[in-house]
């Protein structure tokens, strides 16, 4: 079980198109919230998001990738980065309201 879910969150290649409808399943729920909600609650939802999203693919780079000997490649640092630069510019939105 638990190499089952290290393989479903590590995994990019294997579960593709689930991880895809996930975060399309996220999108909706961002969207919907957007028109609901109050912008300083979008923010700190969004901020959540995003430091998971970072602590996930920082584990993968670090950790998954050279236990499975697998290649780190551009396409993951890139999204490292804009990440990292996507959750610093929301943090800095949400103390300045």
């Amino acid at each position: 079980m638990k190499e089952n879910i290290i393989e479903f969150l590590f995994n990019s290649k294997k579960y593709k198109k689930l991880k895809m409808s996930i975060h399309f399943i996220f999108l909706i729920i961002y969207s919907v919230v957007y028109f609901k909600a109050d912008v300083s609650q979008i923010f700190l939802f969004f901020i959540v998001v995003l430091l998971i999203l970072l602590l996930f693919m920082l584990l993968q780079t670090f950790w998954y990738n050279p236990k499975k000997n697998v290649k780190t490649t551009i396409k993951d640092r890139v999204l490292i980065c804009s990440t990292l630069v996507l959750l610093v510019y929301s943090s800095i939105s949400f103390y300045q309201l």
